[in-house]
């Protein structure tokens, strides 16, 4: 099914995915409260990520560095 392929894919861990983007776990976990990122669970109920998850991270941290850099420029 459509939603076993979405887990196969979602391979990477919560702590590899905070590691990788430079951001805490629980910052991962407020993202996907605002629906920024989506997380599968596997059978243990573990957070899993698809890859395409490092490259929104980026994107999100650059969105709110440019805010912030802005911010201080007023």
């Amino acid at each position: 099914s459509a939603e076993q392929k979405k887990l196969i894919d979602a391979t990477l861990t919560v702590g590899y995915v905070a590691k990788r983007s430079g951001v805490k776990v629980s910052t991962l976990h407020f993202y996907e409260t605002k629906h920024l990122i989506k997380s599968w669970r596997n059978s243990g109920n573990q957070r899993r990520y698809k890859p395409d998850v490092l490259r929104r991270v980026a994107v999100i941290k650059r969105l709110l560095y440019t805010s912030d850099a802005a911010d201080d420029m007023q």
